[in-house]
């Protein structure tokens, strides 16, 4: 995927041509589009010249606002594998991982290529090894958390088990390397987490955002034993909400560790609320989907993949 394919079919779903596009983008944001002719369009569309990544991101947000609800617009038949195949996995790599040495270990990872290295859903496995894959994913995650952030409280299997949930576990033959667990939340559940008026713990199956409205994500749980891990569990994750752009709201997450606190700062959320408990602050993120995938973080990674040195 390139962005001078992504204008053109965007421009053409809009039924604008492009001297209507050139007069449409001067009036939504003169300061950044003053100047702009349809000799120039014609050039990003035919892969000429490309703009710079803030104004693909302006262009993102005009065309936000002609299809309403779309947080990446034109981009809703695609599918979670067209999606992960565009993502750029250096890019992921840089945005969630950086120098995080908690979150993201450094286990040796040399024999480990993208064909060994699997990504499943826990629902996919068979009862008994849901039990097992959740235990060792419970003590991983423990032991690098604070007591009071534990969840072996929590009923993960049942809410694994429900549409929308994500729980992703990336395996390197039968070994656990990492693993990402994504609550579909009502609003409102997701506000008093957020805010530290409900505990995760308290949830019940009425919590969770049917189909028929919309979701908002509760991060609950990232972690993985190498960056390889990372980067597959994290372009996943990416190419679900731009599949899923119609019914998720928001993301969220409350964290301890100042680099999951990096991560959530890299991935656009914003600070929401600080609780402290036993000497551990305790901070939440949150921020609407459009500001989370049409950020320009994102667009580097999906437009600009021609740049992106990858293995």
């Amino acid at each position: 995927m390139n962005f001078s394919d992504y204008l053109k079919t965007c421009r053409e779903q809009s039924r604008l041509t492009q001297e209507q596009l050139v007069e449409e983008l001067y009036l939504f944001d003169d300061s950044v589009f003053r100047g702009l002719d349809t000799t120039t369009v014609s050039k990003w569309e035919r892969m000429v010249t490309q703009p710079k990544v803030p104004k693909q991101v302006r262009i993102l947000q005009y065309f936000q606002g002609r299809q309403k609800g779309k947080a990446f617009p034109c981009l809703d038949n695609c599918s979670i594998e067209e999606n992960e195949s565009a993502l750029c996995k250096r890019g992921i790599e840089n945005l969630i991982i950086g120098k995080r040495k908690e979150l993201v270990l450094n286990f040796p990872s040399e024999m480990m290529t993208a064909d060994n290295l699997t990504l499943t859903h826990l629902r996919n496995k068979e009862q008994q090894r849901q039990k097992t894959l959740l235990e060792v994913a419970n003590d991983m995650r423990n032991s690098y958390h604070p007591a009071f952030t534990h969840m072996q409280d929590m009923p993960i299997r049942s809410w694994a088990l429900y549409p929308g949930n994500l729980f992703l576990i990336s395996q390197y033959k039968d070994v656990i390397t990492g693993f990402l667990f994504v609550l579909r939340l009502k609003k409102e559940i997701q506000k008093k987490i957020l805010h530290f008026e409900m505990q995760p713990n308290a949830l019940t199956l009425e919590d969770f955002a049917s189909f028929d409205e919309p979701g908002n994500h509760l991060i609950l749980n990232f972690f993985a034993l190498n960056p390889k891990s990372a980067v597959l569990l994290s372009i996943r994750y990416y190419a679900h909400l731009i599949a899923n752009q119609d019914n998720i709201e928001s993301i969220g997450a409350a964290v301890a560790k100042e680099e999951a606190k990096r991560i959530l700062e890299n991935m656009n959320l914003s600070l929401i609320d600080r609780y402290t408990k036993e000497d551990t602050e305790v901070t939440s993120y949150r921020e609407i989907l459009p500001n989370v995938i049409a950020s320009e973080n994102v667009v580097r990674m999906l437009f600009r993949k021609e740049a992106c040195p990858e293995e």
